[in-house]
């Protein structure tokens, strides 16, 4: 903007250089429409303000390492298509800050961007880690045509992005299977079970629990006792990493490791912290496991402790992230 604005100001007295020195009307013609640029410039930006609508474009989920973009762009405020660029269109021009708001370091950054002719639309693209991300637009200006005078205007809503890190196989890979429960219980509740145990019938049992037809060869009564498996108490100690590339694996050998766990299905708990926990939440479906994964991956990482937390005394396996120690 002050580019144009020093070649307009050299251009009028360029004019009035030209006014003085030459008589006639049409120098005072030339002044005339000169000084009146800016006016008429502001008066049809004014018009075309009213028909454009600024919007933000991005992926707001996705993988580490994959193609991130995240486009600003001019549209029409009643066109159907509200993806679709303005290009073409004699649209007045913006400027505006972008803000960039790591959540898991905590940093943020900001980039100067301009809409111009005859594209309308500016780009951001720059690889993410895993982690959550927001983006806003700032000190949003709509300019004339001529790019002389700036006005502000209402910026787009800001965008939340949320990169999960990629699926990554652990060296060695741990034997998950050996977690499987290796001893049943009775159900308290009496509910229904795939697994059952055969007893001798005792007052107070519902007729609905007998097994008729053994009871039948045998000449007891006998009933169905439902069991409920004997679940260990498995811990995942997840430590965060300040180093982005490595904190990339880490997350991305828990994310391995807790589908495997609920493939089985075992439910586990996920401890989660530097010198204190900053997360812990007990993991029982896959659903569970995404949504923690959003909480863990918006949380501040500021210092990378030198020992782990420990683990719960009543634990029957520990996995340590990164550095895996099973006990």
């Amino acid at each position: 903007m002050l580019k144009n604005r020093i070649l307009y100001i050299s251009f009028l007295l360029c004019m009035v250089v030209f006014f003085v020195f030459y008589e006639g009307w049409f120098s005072l013609f030339t002044l005339w429409v000169t000084l009146l640029l800016p006016f008429l410039s502001l008066l049809v930006s004014l018009i075309l303000f009213r028909r454009v609508r600024i919007c933000v474009d991005a992926e707001t989920r996705l993988i580490s390492g994959d193609d991130f973009s995240l486009t600003v762009y001019f549209t029409e405020k009643n066109a159907k298509d509200k993806h679709k660029t303005s290009r073409g269109l004699l649209f007045p021009g913006c400027h505006f800050t972008l803000k960039l708001e790591d959540r898991v370091s905590g940093k943020t950054e900001k980039e100067k961007m301009r809409l111009n002719a005859p594209d309308y639309a500016a780009f951001y693209e720059e690889p993410l880690h895993a982690g959550t991300y927001h983006f806003e637009i700032q000190r949003c200006k709509l300019t004339d045509i001529l790019g002389l005078i700036s006005i502000k205007t209402t910026p787009p809503e800001p965008v939340f992005v949320t990169v999960f890190p990629r699926v990554t196989v652990p060296s060695p890979i741990p034997d998950v299977r050996a977690l499987l429960p290796v001893s049943f219980t009775p159900s308290p509740s009496q509910g229904f079970s795939e697994i059952t145990d055969i007893r001798d019938y005792r007052p107070g049992d519902p007729l609905r629990a007998v097994h008729w037809k053994l009871s039948a060869k045998t000449d007891d009564l006998l009933v169905k006792d439902p069991q409920d498996p004997v679940m260990k108490h498995i811990v995942i100690m997840l430590t965060p990493e300040l180093d982005r590339d490595k904190l990339d694996i880490t997350l991305g050998e828990y994310l391995w490791l807790s589908e495997q766990l609920l493939k089985l299905p075992v439910s586990f708990t996920l401890i989660y912290g530097t010198d204190h926990i900053l997360l812990q939440e007990v993991i029982e479906s896959r659903e569970a496991l995404y949504t923690c994964m959003e909480r863990l991956l918006d949380l501040k990482v500021e210092i990378q402790p030198e020992v782990p937390l420990p683990a719960p005394k009543d634990a029957d396996r520990v996995f340590y992230i990164p550095e895996r120690i099973s006990s």
